[in-house]
């Protein structure tokens, strides 16, 4: 990292953090990608999310595609 005479550091980040800041991230986006596919596979909650009922077919529709890239 490079700063300036007006920059301020208020940490220091080595290889190390990134390394465990993208671990953490792609954990996160897994956790994501597991709750997104149960949420739209279950009527119930979609119900409960007040999402009508028509487009269900292509809120899991377009799921699945995006799922194949």
């Amino acid at each position: 990292m490079k700063f300036n005479a007006n920059d301020r550091c208020y940490y220091q980040a080595n290889d190390d953090f990134f390394i465990h800041i993208s671990s953490i991230s792609n954990e996160l986006y897994a956790l994501f990608m597991q709750v997104t596919d149960s949420i739209i596979h279950d009527d119930e909650i979609l119900r409960d999310l007040e999402i009508p009922n028509q487009f269900w077919l292509r809120i899991r529709k377009s799921w699945i595609d995006e799922r194949k890239f």
